[in-house]
């Protein structure tokens, strides 16, 4: 059965990104800020749709697949420390 959504987690490491880069992205999304990363909970738990990583690795020029190897292509994420 093919994977929907990914933890936190395994978002920071297909990513490249800490995983605090991640928590402020989905923080950002739900305060209304540009590069926010939308997220749901299941149970206690974040769950990141695959759709919404597979579309962060397409504007990079990869795929989710590809960028889990190689940490040399990273999206952008418009995050800024508060």
């Amino acid at each position: 059965m093919e994977q929907r959504a990914y933890r936190v987690r395994e978002v920071a490491e297909i990513l490249g990104l800490n995983l605090n880069t991640v928590y402020r992205a989905i923080e950002a999304y739900r305060e209304g800020k540009p590069g926010g990363l939308l997220a749901f909970r299941v149970g206690r738990c974040l769950r990141i749709p695959k759709s919404v990583i597979d579309e962060l690795t397409r504007e990079s020029g990869g795929s989710a697949s590809d960028t889990q190897n190689d940490t040399s292509t990273q999206p952008e994420l418009d995050i800024h420390a508060s």
